[in-house]
């Protein structure tokens, strides 16, 4: 069976640098553990496979971190109305496989969940064949695929 894998980059919140406070503190201790425990909810999904965690476990708290990822099956996407899925789907369409979209749509909308519960900041998805999603947490929320933006609400 081929499959395909994307590398799933995640910022931790930020906050301590806003407070001043060091990157080996604990507010950013909170946040990298805040993230390890919300990736690790997000990627039990039936379908997901996680080939590599990067420095996610890591005891040491982390800015950023890339996981690998492969998705065996078409994961549930429940996107209804959602404007930023639908853009993300008409831009993969051509690029990946419907099992590959679909999975970058069901991490999507998870990962947007904890953007908006401040356990993540921004993230980015990488596909083989040079296509990446940059998800940025500003005031609207900004998606660039390949160039091309889209808003979305990020925050509530």
């Amino acid at each position: 069976m081929s499959t395909e894998q994307i590398t799933l980059g995640v910022f931790r919140d930020l906050t301590n640098r806003m407070r001043g406070e060091p990157d080996d503190g604990p507010l950013a201790r909170l946040a990298h553990e805040r993230r390890k425990e919300a990736l690790e909810e997000d990627l039990r999904a039936p379908g997901v496979k996680v080939v590599d965690w990067g420095e996610t476990k890591d005891q040491n708290p982390h800015e950023y971190v890339q996981l690998v990822l492969e998705f065996l099956s078409s994961p549930a996407v429940h996107m209804a109305g959602m404007s930023a899925a639908a853009f993300i789907g008409g831009v993969l369409s051509n690029t990946c496989t419907s099992v590959v979209s679909d999975g970058i749509k069901f991490i999507f909308e998870r990962l947007v969940k904890r953007m908006k519960n401040k356990e993540i900041q921004d993230f980015n998805i990488s596909i083989s064949g040079g296509t990446t999603i940059i998800v940025h947490s500003d005031f609207n929320g900004t998606i660039i695929i390949n160039g091309q933006t889209t808003s979305f609400q990020a925050n509530p």
